[in-house]
């Protein structure tokens, strides 16, 4: 699953510890410093230092194709939101001017959390490390609508408690070969009396290579705010890329990826495949993400008579932020379309959909063989310092071209929640959803399905470290 790298002995550490939470080692690279009073002797064993990045000049590839464009002047901001976006960067200036002479003196700002065990003389550090994890609790309330369209009265059916945690390591380190970044999580969960584990992601980077488990470069908008699942394309997933800087402030990512994860079926798959082609551009200016990607997937079903054909996906999606409210507003909006590639729709996983539509036991010709089309918009509200809503609407619509009968399906979900955070990393979250069926043919299987809304309540409580 990974490639090994050879360098010279002692550029790059064994990392020998297991990640928690995944939280942004991105594009900016790093540089760890500590400050040294003057004739002061180099440490001679190990000790903390605070970890300081500088631009990272070899994430990408330099490829200048579309160096140049602005993409901010086809989504502009009204004046008064550019007034007060104005003001509110006069107004962190100011409190930036309020930071100590040393902090004042330092050009490259400390990051949070990252860390260097071993300091070198002349005022660098060794690699920067960062634990994190995360636990989470919630408990989700339903109707008790049954596989079959029937309310249930089984109490399981209508309360659902699942308990997550992760543990994860990241660690960062300028090399002669570039800056290399290594990214390790594994994850725990008890649902419904069953537990499990899993490897969440482990990755490595060097310059604007990365290989390893990670999020798929086709995936944008995910629904990471709510509980409630969103018909959105998320995917963790064996991948080798390369990213190649097209401008400023966008980059083109070619990747090579894992078709496990796509896959709607669990048997009657070739091991022959080829793996997933996606490529991805994506520009990320001042308030504005605009992410547009497409992959190639080939099918190949080891059924009586094999099957192997060649399908397609494509995603656009836009972020933008509000600065006329001071707390941080932005929208989200995404559509995704495919043909003889579904599971880059978001309805790959379990419950992705419904939990009693799209079954992964079905006819796995009919449900690889799906085309059509998903959209979701989201928008999240910031009340004040330490609460904030989200809310988000999704539809799918489905189609099997061919078969012993064409079906078709169309499924929508809405969630609205709000937001406690007393503290930094802790949060406390409401939320209120709700999904409906269409129309789902009796292709499917399922001939008696709810023509009534299905509700969920949740409420959860995270800590993040």
């Amino acid at each position: 699953m990974f490639w090994g790298l050879r360098v010279r002995s002692g550029t790059m550490p064994a990392i020998g510890a297991i990640v928690l939470t995944l939280t942004g080692v991105g594009a900016e690279p790093a540089v760890a410093q500590t400050r040294q009073p003057l004739g002061a002797r180099t440490a001679t064993v190990p000790s903390l230092a605070q970890c300081r990045f500088t631009p990272d000049a070899d994430s990408a590839l330099p490829l200048p194709v579309f160096a140049g464009i602005d993409l901010s002047r086809l989504l502009p901001m009204p004046a008064t939101m550019a007034e007060a976006g104005k003001a509110k960067a006069d107004e962190d200036d100011d409190e930036d001017g309020d930071e100590s002479e040393d902090d004042a003196e330092d050009s490259d700002p400390p990051v949070r959390g990252f860390i260097a065990l071993t300091p070198r003389a002349g005022g660098q550090s060794g690699p920067c490390y960062k634990i994190s994890g995360s636990f989470a609790y919630s408990s989700a309330h339903t109707d008790g609508t049954g596989p079959t369209g029937r309310f249930s009265g089984i109490q399981r059916d209508k309360v659902q408690k699942e308990s997550k945690a992760t543990l994860g390591l990241q660690m960062l380190e300028d090399t002669e070969f570039g800056r290399f970044r290594a990214a390790f999580e594994v994850e725990w969960s008890a649902s419904s009396g069953t537990t499990g584990s899993a490897l969440g992601t482990a990755w490595m980077s060097l310059g604007a290579f990365t290989w390893g488990l990670k999020g798929s470069s086709f995936d944008f908008w995910s629904g990471d705010e709510f509980g409630f699942r969103a018909t959105a394309p998320s995917a963790s997933t064996p991948l080798a890329s390369v990213a190649l800087r097209t401008g400023p402030a966008s980059t083109l990512l070619v990747s090579l990826e894992d078709q496990q994860a796509r896959q709607m079926g669990s048997t009657g798959y070739s091991g022959k495949s080829l793996p997933d082609l996606v490529m991805r551009w994506r520009y990320e200016g001042e308030g504005l993400t605009v992410h547009a990607a497409g992959a190639l997937h080939e099918l190949n079903l080891a059924l009586a008579t094999p099957i192997r054909r060649l399908g397609y996906a494509a995603i656009l999606g836009i972020r933008r932020d509000v600065p006329f409210f001071t707390y941080g507003d932005y929208w989200t909006i995404q559509a995704a379309y495919a043909d003889t590639a579904p599971g880059y729709l978001g309805i790959a996983q379990p419950g992705g959909l419904l939990r009693f539509t799209l079954p992964r036991g079905g006819p796995v010709f009919l449900m690889e063989t799906m085309r059509g089309w998903t959209a979701a918009a989201a928008y999240s509200h910031g009340w004040s310092p330490t609460w904030r809503s989200n809310a988000f609407a999704t539809i799918a619509d489905l189609r099997i071209p061919e078969g012993p009968g064409r079906g078709r399906i169309q499924v929508g979900r809405a969630a609205l929640n709000v937001v406690w955070t007393p503290l930094e990393g802790l949060d406390l979250t409401w939320e209120l959803a709700a999904s409906k069926i269409y129309r789902l043919d009796t292709i499917f299987g399922l001939i008696n399905y709810p023509s009534h809304p299905s509700l969920t309540a949740q409420w959860a409580i995270s800590r993040r470290f």
